[in-house]
Parts: structure tokens; sequence; C-alpha cells
């Protein structure tokens, strides 16, 4: 049994099977070779059988080596992709662009290393249960025992649940999983001027834009005008990593495309397409411009491919070839779902969206001087090491947007009302690490939260092995708390079966899936029970609907949500609050990430 530990940002790991393996048949070959020598003296008849027993230990080491092989092959081809986006993201963790290695410990308490089971492993024919039966889960609750802990995160792809993020070890409550760096990032279109461009900082507050004039407190491009920075050093950087190869395009799309007329790439029907750029509503051209830069990565990913020697790219894959090589394939592994979306959706703005980006695909190359290659090998003039994405490859990868994307969001000021939703400030990739891989849950037992250009994952509750690992894809708010049976009103219930049938009508809409999750299946198990009061009293005075202990049956009901009338903001642990504070002043308790009430 092979664990294909994927080193996030490092190199391979060693199996520890195949190596005493390796030293058995060792072993086995030199007592062999003195045994024959000593038999075929004495008796020559017995030196044949003796050596065909030597073929079957060969044979298990020869079979046991090429499936460490194929661990290790998906685990190198990881680390090459992530070794680039290091390279190619340089920014400190905490800003855009960055990136904190996995398996290292930040905190000095727990580092997380999160692996590909599903790569090396069949596992597509099999339902969930029997694919964590087939991981060597370890149960043992090793957090706080003297130095870093360790937790085990793999990624399963079942037959039943499809891909799915189960734990391999136990995992603490209040955990930071990880800190997760996009892929490509921006600033949705209402606060393309109260944010970074590049590390997402806020710049200017709500409500204090000095009418609308920034030119004091942030600096912009200098050339196109649409990205809006910090300082200057964020400007530089961004420019370097990424705005520099779109900046010309974005003043086209906002501008008119006039600017750069000349260049060979324009037809007569793209300035149609791109100023249908300026009737979509701002979502869409908010993913428009992250799908921009998406492109750019996958353009740079296949530069840093090709300029490296053979044998410098081989090292750099623990002996994988350079055929081996995979630019985009984090992207590539994300699932489109195309057939879920409305014929009228795919052929409307999607497809408006998907032709703006075959445009700027053209743009890039020829503003960079390369040539990209067809995919089906025909050269788009002369010699080309970026393979060109076809319009249909474009419209998936769309759709690739809409199925996997984040949103960023932040909580307005705590008032004396605490009327404080949240509301959205960018639109993000994310690749690391599978992020794309979690489930929606209703009640999840992973938290995510935004921090400028990250995602903070961490542990909402104690953690088994083998349980599958989720987040929410939607806000919950003050009313999807359920007070306990005994203090439930008539009032209430309405308002549960209300919200009930409005979230899984969201989840439906939204995302194309009906939710069968455990707070879903609680919910469902109610209305098949005495609504009557004396009946709750009786079934909360021992155990939870369902069999469920009562404190499984509070976290179905509450979650981590704020305790707080009418606030949406959720719990939060220490470590958590510190990076998003920026000091250690959460004194150890846990917060809400809203209006800061302190969880009793």
């Amino acid at each position: 049994m092979h664990w294909a530990q994927v080193t996030i940002g490092g190199g391979g790991s060693i199996d520890l099977m195949a190596t005493g393996m390796c030293r058995f048949v060792i072993l086995l070959v030199f007592a062999h070779t003195f045994l024959s020598l000593r038999l075929y003296d004495s008796c020559p008849s017995l030196s044949l059988p003796l050596s065909l027993s030597l073929l079957v230990p060969m044979l298990l080491l020869h079979e046991d080596v090429r499936q460490s092989q194929v661990v290790n092959n998906t685990e190198a081809k990881h680390a090459i992709q992530h070794q680039l986006q290091s390279a190619l993201h340089t920014q400190a963790c905490g800003s855009a662009g960055s990136h904190t290695p996995k398996d290292v410990s930040t905190d000095g308490k727990v580092r997380c290393v999160v692996s590909d089971f599903g790569a090396a492993n069949s596992s597509k024919t099999s339902a969930l249960s029997s694919a964590v039966a087939a991981m060597e889960c370890d149960d043992s609750k090793n957090a706080g025992a003297g130095g870093p802990a360790v937790v085990k995160i793999n990624r399963l792809c079942t037959l039943d649940r499809g891909r799915v993020m189960v734990s391999e070890s136990f995992i603490p409550k209040g955990t930071l999983l990880g800190r997760i760096a996009p892929h490509a990032i921006v600033c949705d279109t209402e606060n393309r001027r109260r944010r970074c461009g590049f590390c997402l900082a806020l710049t200017v507050a709500k409500g204090d834009d000095n009418d609308g004039d920034y030119s004091e407190v942030v600096t912009s491009c200098q050339d196109c005008g649409e990205i809006w920075y910090c300082d200057e050093a964020c400007r530089a950087q961004d420019w370097s990593m990424i705005h520099g190869y779109e900046c010309g395009f974005l003043k086209d799309l906002y501008r008119g495309p006039s600017s750069s007329a000349g260049l060979e790439w324009r037809t007569a029907d793209d300035g149609n397409v791109m100023t249908r750029f300026g009737e979509l509503n701002p979502f869409d051209q908010d993913y428009c411009r992250v799908l921009m830069r998406v492109l750019v990565m996958r353009f740079k990913e296949y530069l840093f491919y090709r300029q490296g020697s053979p044998a410098q790219l081989a090292s750099r894959g623990e002996g994988i070839t350079e055929e081996g090589l995979q630019p985009f394939a984090d992207v590539d592994d994300m699932v489109e779902n195309r057939e879920s979306f409305s014929k009228e959706k795919i052929q409307g703005d999607m497809m408006d969206v998907a032709r703006v980006l075959e445009i700027f695909q053209g743009y890039l190359q020829q503003s960079q001087g390369q040539r990209c290659k067809d995919t089906e090998g025909e050269e788009n003039g002369k010699e080309g090491v970026v393979p060109r994405l076809t319009l249909s490859e474009l419209l998936g990868l769309v759709c690739k947007e809409e199925c996997n994307s984040f949103g960023l969001y932040e909580y307005a000021p705590a008032t004396s009302s605490l009327t404080n939703a949240k509301t959205g400030y960018g639109l993000g990739v994310f690749t690391q690490d599978f992020m794309y891989s979690f489930n929606h849950s209703c009640a999840p037992n992973v938290y995510h939260v935004a921090h400028k250009s990250t995602l903070l994952l961490y542990s909402a509750r104690d953690i088994r092995p083998g349980e599958e690992l989720n987040i929410t894809y939607m806000e919950f708010g003050p009313k999807h708390r359920v007070p306990e049976a005994r203090q439930r009103r008539p009032e209430d219930e309405e308002a549960r079966k209300a919200g009930f049938e409005k979230r899984r009508g969201y989840l439906e809409k939204n995302f194309y899936f009906e939710c069968g999750c455990p707070r879903c299946a609680w919910e469902l198990s109610l209305d098949q029970i005495s609504t009557s009061h004396s009946d709750s009293n009786t079934s909360a005075a021992s155990t939870g609907v369902g069999g469920m202990t009562l404190e499984e049956e509070r976290f179905i009901r509450e979650g981590l949500l704020c305790a707080q009338k009418e606030c949406f903001g959720f719990y939060a642990p220490p470590d958590v609050l510190d990076i998003l504070h920026g000091t250690r002043s959460s004194k150890g308790l846990w917060a809400c990430v809203a209006c800061g009430h302190n969880q009793g």
C-alpha cells in the first residue's frame, strides 16, 4: 500500500515499503548465491528449482518499484507545478502571488501535507467508503505532543461522490490548514479603486473616498489607468508578473479598441466583440478579467518549461522527462460541467467572454513576440511554443471558472444593529492544494475566510481519519441557526423550513446539484418526527435527531455562526484572527470575524 505524499513546493518522498522490499531481495540474492554454490557440488539437480524460486521476490520487487514510480511521477509533476508558481509568485506570504509550502509549518504548531491519492490509485470505479478503506489512516491525536504536529489530507476520485478531500489523520478543531494563494485574482469592478490590484489590501474605506478622488492615497497604472495599487512596490511587481502582459488589451477593453489598432491580430469583428465587453454585467467583466490572467499564467508556464534544457527540466522533476511535464495541468484538472449550463447561457454571455479571451490570446502572443500552435498541430505563422486554445476550449475554461472560482468577501464595520452582511471585493481561481476539489456542505467541517488575496482554511471541529472535508459555497447568516428543540417556537420552525427550501433552491440554481449534506439530511428528518413540543423535549433529553449526540446536533444546528443577533459572521480560532488582524491580539480566544464577539 503506497501513500503518494505530494510535498507541496518540494521534491519527492521515499517509499519506505519499496525500500524495505529492496533490502529483502538483496539479502535473498546473497543467501541464494551462497546456498546455490554449496548445493551444486553436493546435489546439482536442486540448483535449477532454487534459481526459479528467486523469480517470485524479483517479480514482487519489480511491481512494487513500478507502483512506486507511478506515485513518485505524479508527485513530481505536482511538485514541479508548484515550483513554477513559486518562482513566478515572489511576493511574501499574505499578498497576491504568494506561495507558502504546505509541508512547512507556518506557526510552529501544525504542518499540513496534502496528497493526491486518486492520481495513483484507480478509485474512480469504487465508492467513497471503499476508497477511504484503501487509505492507511492515522487516528493518532498527535497535536500538541511537543513539536509540530502533522495532519494529512488526501484527494480521492470516487464513483459516488466524484472528487473529495478526505482526512488521513486526526485533525483537531481550530487547526489552521493553510493560507491558500491564488493562481489568478482580480478586484471586482466596484472595488478596483478601493483595493490594491496586486495584493488586494484595502486602500480606501467605504465612505472615505474623498468624493471619488483617490489620487492622494493610491497609485494607478500609468498606461491603462484601469488598475490601482496601494503603493509603487505593488504596481511594479504586478507589472512584471501579470499586468505587463494585459495592460494594452485592458486599455482597449475599457476605452475602445483604438490604441493598438495596428497589431496584426486585429480583425473587423474583433472590435465588435471588444465593444460588447462593455455591455456585459460587472460580474461577467470580472471573471473575464480573471481568466485573462489565467491565460497569462498559462503563457508563462509554457515559456518556463521550454526555457530550461531537458536535463535541467528532468532534474526538477525527479527523473520525469521533458515530455512528461504538463504546463497548465492544475487548471486542466478542474471540472467544467458544461452540460449543466443552459443553452442560452452558453451561447450568451459565456460565449461573449470566450470570444474576448480568444482575441486576448492573439494579442498576448503578438505583443510578446511569440506565435501559438493550433491544438491540431498546425502552426499559426512561424514556429511557436504555446499551443493555441480553440474557441471551444476557451468556452470550457469559462465553464471551469463558473464552477471552481472563489469570491473574496469582507464585512461591513459592526454597528449597533449589527447588520453586517458580507460584500464581495475580489474574484480568484485557486489551484493550490486542490482547493477546487472541496465539496459543499451546509454544515461544513472546514471554514475559509478571505485575507487580502489569500484564503485561510481551518477545521471547525475535530475531524476523524477517513472523514470527508467540506467547505460551504454560500453565506448562511443568522437565520441559518436553529434553536434546540425545547426552545423552538412555531415561527422558528416555519423560518427553518423556508430557509431550507431557499437554500436548496439556491444550490440547484447556481451550483447545479441537489444537496444531501448532513445538515440537509437532518432537516429532512425533522419533517418525519412529531412536531409537538412535548415530543421534541423528550427527544432532546437524551440524544439528537437520528441518533446523533447532542454535541453533534448542536454543530449541525449552529456550526460556527456568531451568536450575536443579526450578525452574519462566524467564529475563527486565534491563529486565523492573528493573521486577519496582523497582530497577536486574539488572546487565545475564538472570536467572530465580522463583529469581533468572543465565542462563549
